[in-house]
């Protein structure tokens, strides 16, 4: 699925193709209205500020008590209401519904944590999770494998270095069906 998309956002950011498709594997399981706990939306989970300032994309500013009702299932404990389909949401006017604005704008996003820092691939992935501010603020001029235990104290505990493991689990599987 996606297929020409991901081909095409690989092509203009130079991200692996099958980092892309990891991604959204882990991210919405391919569900295009894919809605997390934290409000992140689409195949490549992006949250709205994220979306909106700093890819430019059109997200609804739904406040509070909207986006309570876009997400569906508030009181589900947050380990178990990843990845949830929702039908509450703007799926009009909300781009990260669009797959392929979603695709676009979630490959650049990495690809800018790329550059924020120089290249390194398990950094770039914790920052596309927890923020650039944070990982920034964490590890400094470390690399991820100095800072993994650091960054383990990140929201819940053990969940940043758990899905850049899981990330490049996921791209490897993507490797060997190719």
């Amino acid at each position: 699925c996606f297929k020409d998309i991901i081909k095409s956002a690989s092509g203009v950011y130079g991200i692996d193709e099958n980092l892309i498709k990891a991604f959204i594997s882990h991210e919405s399981v391919g569900i295009p209205n894919a809605v997390s706990c934290t409000g992140a939306a689409g195949l490549m989970q992006l949250m709205p500020d994220t979306a909106r300032i700093d890819l430019g994309l059109n997200v609804p500013n739904y406040g509070t008590e909207k986006l309570a009702k876009c997400k569906s299932y508030i009181n589900i404990e947050p380990s178990k209401c990843n990845k949830i389909h929702t039908g509450n949401c703007d799926l009009k006017n909300d781009e990260r519904f669009n797959p392929e604005k979603n695709i676009l704008a979630g490959t650049r996003y990495f690809k800018q944590q790329l550059k924020n820092f120089n290249e390194n691939e398990k950094l770039a992935l914790a920052a596309y999770y927890a923020g650039p501010g944070n990982v920034d603020t964490i590890c400094g001029e470390r690399s991820f494998e100095e800072c993994r235990n650091d960054l383990s104290e990140l929201r819940p505990k053990g969940s940043v270095p758990a899905y850049v493991d899981s990330i490049l689990d996921e791209k490897d599987k993507f490797e060997a069906l190719a």
